[in-house]
């Protein structure tokens, strides 16, 4: 490139001294010719196509690759919002389950209270209907006349 636009060697300007066809060699403060500019015009064109090419290439690879990235965000996010619905989902039931639990408990516990609730009256009951008994025995077996005292204050006096 440089050679054939540029200035010639010794035995180029040798060669055209002696040949009286050819123009003499150009000074170098004058401009080169015309078929060297547009060589180097086209060379520079084709170097600006060429960048603008990979310029548009990464262009392109740059959204491809924000495209990935944007499906993979995506992904992750469903990803986290199918577990955290499974985890709401578990801890939903794991409150179910504790407040069975926790009513059968209490249930079990009101079960315990009110049967020891009843258990004093029933003992009660079961003291006096023995007391009775036994007072009905005993006035069969014994040939004395009954107690004067009332059953009731009897039974009181068990307790």
């Amino acid at each position: 490139m440089g050679m054939a636009c540029g200035r010639g060697g010794a035995s180029e300007t040798a060669s055209n001294r002696n040949s009286s066809t050819t123009p003499p060699h150009p000074h170098p403060q004058q401009q080169p010719p015309e078929h060297c500019l547009e060589t180097l015009l086209r060379n520079i064109e084709g170097l600006l196509a060429i960048a603008a090419h990979n310029a548009r290439q990464q262009q392109s690879q740059l959204h491809l690759q924000k495209a990935e990235l944007r499906a993979e965000l995506a992904v992750q996010l469903e990803r986290e919002r199918e577990m955290r619905e499974h985890l709401e989902k578990q801890l939903n039931e794991e409150q179910k389950i504790r407040k069975r639990r926790f009513r059968r408990k209490l249930e079990h516990e009101l079960h315990q209270k009110h049967q020891n609730h009843q258990n004093p009256q029933q003992i009660t009951q079961n003291k006096q209907q023995i007391t009775q008994n036994t007072q009905q025995v005993s006035l069969k077996s014994s040939p004395t006349p009954p107690p004067t005292q009332p059953p009731q204050q009897t039974t009181e006096t068990l307790d």
